[in-house]
């Protein structure tokens, strides 16, 4: 939206300013990183805005939870995951038995093992949040899962992978690519 006024003088004032417009009436994020030192006390960020970008109070919950590893590294896909198969599971695994045939090497498909955090969070009182116990958590993949409902009780969730790991620890938080 813009705007000019031109006075009596002939002077003229502009200004312009966006106005967001959709189905949701809030924008929420979660500043957490990809890796977590467990051995370092951390505070995270919880910004909840509305389309304009002005500070909206929300509260909800969040819950993480440690993800099932495959068990085994893979090889970096040389190509894009196919979207038609013309081998079975089975036989690509005897063939190629380091690349990942569909989307096992993805976090996002990864079983959820065990709920290790469930709290509540309210912005309007704290904006920041830490993850008590965090030091005691096995190395590992991560999923945290925010939900929140917008003033109208439109539901929001907002999913964020990470891996926690130990500087001190003497094996790797989860098989890596070879």
């Amino acid at each position: 939206l813009s705007v000019d006024v031109t006075d009596i003088n002939g002077e003229t004032q502009s200004t312009s300013t966006a106005i967001g417009i959709g189905y949701v009436a809030l924008s929420i994020s979660l500043d957490i990183p990809r890796l977590i030192n467990k051995e370092k006390k951390q505070e995270f960020t919880i910004v909840s805005e509305n389309l304009n970008g002005t500070f909206e109070k929300a509260e909800g919950r969040i819950t993480i939870h440690r993800l099932v590893s495959p068990g085994k590294p893979f090889r970096e896909r040389l190509w894009k995951q196919p979207d038609k198969f013309i081998y079975t599971r089975e036989d690509y695994k005897r063939d190629f038995p380091y690349d990942a045939y569909k989307d096992e090497d993805s976090p996002h498909t990864w079983k959820r093992e065990k709920e290790v955090y469930n709290g509540s969070f309210h912005t309007a009182k704290e904006k920041n949040i830490m993850f008590k116990g965090m030091a005691a958590w096995e190395q590992g993949k991560y999923v945290l899962e925010l939900k929140t409902a917008d003033k109208y009780g439109f539901p929001i969730s907002l999913e964020k992978y990470f891996t926690l790991y130990g500087s001190s620890e003497k094996s790797l938080p989860v098989q890596t690519s070879i």
